[in-house]
């Protein structure tokens, strides 16, 4: 038994289709940001941990999918490009952009965005948290990497929790910087153990400004989200949490940026195949599987099979539109190209 994706030229799973059509970077109510339109941020991530933007789990009123970092148990897995041979050893996954380098202190109003924490070590408290790499005295230089994690302002909003999403006010709680920058207005900033409110880092620090560290990587990337840590170990072991709905308002404009999965997936299972381990954004980029792609699509999305035969047993479990070469191609008066076949992958059936 088999289906050809091309005789009908569509096969359609609860008949919805979604398009996302991001919005400028700038003075933008949202922009989307996605595996096939990234809209300026990037993804780098450590040893065991990996990033994704991931369908079915999103902050409310924000889409329908969200950025998941997960760290894993460190200790294995690939260096970063340019790190010594096992200098860092800890499992660690950045979401990084650029587009607020050069952005003063003193212009950010409000700053905000939404954690969900699936699982984390008992006994701790750790969530996504934000870097902020920062010139201090004019040179466009990092002198330091301001820090904002939840934990620390538990006195004026929310601990931490699992299974829920929270939405985290940075603008209202407490940070940290990681070199000691000594103390100013009566306000101490020692190296990570002491802790002030972004109000009284803007008045302390005038003119300090985001800039990015490095540009080879972008975990050096002026702004970032940020799980893990450098040292296999300790309280970010195993931690498995997203972000989403990001916000953030400089010199009275507001952005918000939601993270989403991809929408349009592409599968190639003949020449050249393509891989599961490909994101699937283009036909360059296929997969190989169809049902590679339909785990990766958020709801509504389109995924766009080439012709060859795909022995699968396929699972869709929301709105999905699966096109095959011969979408929109008339049975009757239309030039048809090879088909797209799906054959089961297995004849055992179980009662």
């Amino acid at each position: 038994m088999f289906r050809r994706l091309g005789l009908v030229g569509v096969l359609v799973f609860n008949l919805v289709m979604v398009t996302f059509v991001a919005a400028p970077l700038v003075g933008a109510a949202t922009a989307t940001v996605s595996p096939d339109n990234l809209n300026g941020w990037a993804t780098i991530s450590r040893r065991t941990a990996s990033g994704s933007f991931v369908n079915g789990l999103s902050a409310p009123g924000a889409g329908v999918g969200s950025y998941r970092m997960a760290t894993g148990a460190g200790g294995s897995g690939p260096d970063l490009p340019g790190d010594p041979n096992n200098m860092r050893l800890g499992g660690k996954t950045w979401l990084s952009t650029q587009l607020l380098d050069l952005t003063r202190l003193d212009a950010i109003s409000a700053l905000s965005y939404s954690t969900y924490i699936t699982t984390r070590a008992s006994n701790t408290s750790v969530a996504p948290s934000i870097n902020l790499y920062l010139d201090l005295n004019g040179d466009n230089q990092r002198d330091t990497t301001l820090v904002y994690e939840p934990v620390y302002s538990v006195p004026e909003q929310a601990a931490t929790t699992t299974g829920t999403w929270q939405t985290w006010q940075a603008t209202a709680g407490r940070w940290w910087f990681t070199n000691d920058q000594g103390t100013k207005n009566g306000h101490t900033y020692c190296a990570s153990g002491c802790f002030n409110f972004f109000s009284d880092i803007v008045a302390d620090f005038p003119g300090a400004k985001i800039v990015t560290w490095y540009s080879q990587r972008s975990d050096g990337y002026g702004f970032n989200f940020v799980a893990g840590q450098s040292d296999a170990g300790g309280p970010w072991n195993d931690f498995n949490g997203n972000i989403d709905n990001f916000s953030i308002t400089v010199s009275g404009v507001n952005s918000t940026f939601d993270f989403e999965p991809l929408m349009t997936c592409y599968v190639n299972a003949s020449s050249p195949p393509g891989n599961d381990g490909n994101g699937g954004t283009s036909a360059t980029d296929a997969k190989k599987t169809i049902q590679a792609c339909i785990n990766i699509t958020g709801s509504g999305g389109t995924v766009i099979v080439a012709a060859g035969t795909y022995a699968e047993n396929l699972n869709v479990d929301r709105p999905l539109t699966i096109k095959g070469p011969n979408f929109g191609v008339n049975a009757n008066t239309g030039s048809r190209p090879t088909e797209a076949v799906i054959t089961p992958a297995s004849t055992t059936n179980t009662l």
